[in-house]
């Protein structure tokens, strides 16, 4: 799961904001919200690579 964290770092900067609610949430255990930003997560990853393609 956190290497999902690291490639967003990697990729993007502006995937910062998104990957701090993913660590706090993992820290508070709210599985359901944990899933909510990590599919937002890789909603706005998507975009991003399909405008790479």
């Amino acid at each position: 799961m956190f290497e999902i964290v690291v490639c967003l770092q990697a990729i993007n900067s502006s995937s910062k904001s998104n990957v701090k609610t993913l660590k706090s949430n993992f820290r508070s255990k709210r599985s359901s919200t944990i899933l909510s930003s990590l599919a937002k997560t890789i909603k706005n990853l998507s975009r991003k690579i399909s405008k790479f393609l």
